[in-house]
């Protein structure tokens, strides 16, 4: 009695072939900065599952002379200070993926770091909240949450047109930031002000005032500063790709998508009791990093980096 192929199948078989399959891998550690960041890493990862085991490592241990035992931490601070004392040995087969912050526009905290390690791959932008509000990903996003109805809405030039009515705001902040006068003008400031302006507390000109004397005082570190972020491709109408990522997230995109996206379920006869979950679980985990400019500068970077 012959045997039916089909039918000789079994899971052993395709353990061993999964086995195999992964043995013949190369092995990629990638260390992130925490849990959800794993989320972003692996989309941009994701051509290259095929050829790649790829490990994520969200958190790590370190002993603490405070509580006398080892304990598990994240966060990119943490990440930079193991490569600073040799605790990461990077190569082609382990790497870490953070956030840029503003270590790739100015001096900052750990610009020395990245720019001594080739195996450290960053966001480019400030941070992954900036690439999820790309302007084709909150296209995208409007549509899903529309039913698959088109959104006429530009967005791209709603989010240029906002942020670069907040530069002089923001060239404020990183100079102080870049003169080691951070005080002076600091992220928590221009959150507030970004925050009442938002709320129609006031209005841009009415903050621009409150700081004229001082935006006169470092006229001209400013005026420098905005032309080098010009000369790294960086114009007022960019700086949605480099202000602090969850400040535009929370006080300036998702506040006006809330409204947008009311008054056109509104026109659709569509329920939006819960737009504000849906819009937050898309930011978590239902956006695309796909047909954007900026993955495609991340991944050509592993690509030649790491040669895939």
């Amino acid at each position: 009695m012959s045997t039916n192929i089909l039918n000789s199948y079994s899971s052993r078989d395709e353990l061993y072939f999964h086995s195999e399959n992964k043995r013949k891998k190369r092995p990629l550690t990638v260390h992130v900065e925490d849990r959800p960041d794993v989320i972003f890493w692996r989309k941009i990862l994701a051509p290259y599952e095929d050829s790649l085991d790829i490990n994520f490592v969200p958190a790590h241990s370190q002993w603490s002379e405070k509580r006398q035992q080892t304990v598990s931490a994240s966060g990119k601070s943490m990440i930079m200070s193991l490569i600073k004392k040799g605790g990461l040995s990077l190569s082609s087969d382990e790497i870490a993926c953070v956030d840029a912050d503003y270590d790739l526009l100015i001096g900052d905290t750990y610009s020395n770091i990245l720019s001594q390690q080739t195996f450290v791959f960053t966001t480019e932008w400030y941070s992954i909240e900036n690439i999820k509000c790309h302007p084709h990903n909150l296209r995208v996003m409007s549509i899903n949450l529309l039913e698959g109805d088109d959104c006429k809405f530009d967005f791209k030039r709603w989010i240029e047109e906002k942020t670069k009515s907040y530069a002089r705001l923001i060239l404020l902040n990183l100079t102080c930031r870049q003169c080691w006068q951070p005080d002076e003008y600091s992220l928590e400031a221009m959150s507030d002000d970004i925050a009442k302006i938002e709320d129609k507390q006031k209005s841009i000109e009415d903050v621009v005032e409150e700081h004229k004397k001082f935006l006169s005082l470092m006229e001209v570190a400013i005026t420098d500063l905005e032309n080098d972020l010009r000369a790294k491709g960086y114009a007022p109408e960019d700086y949605y790709k480099i202000i602090q990522g969850h400040m535009l997230v929370n006080q300036i995109v998702v506040p006006f998508l809330e409204t947008l996206l009311r008054e056109e379920y509104s026109k659709r006869h569509i329920d939006f009791h819960n737009i504000s979950a849906d819009i937050k679980t898309f930011f978590k985990r239902e956006y695309s990093v796909e047909y954007l400019d900026i993955t495609d500068k991340i991944r050509n970077k592993m690509v030649s980096t790491l040669k895939l």
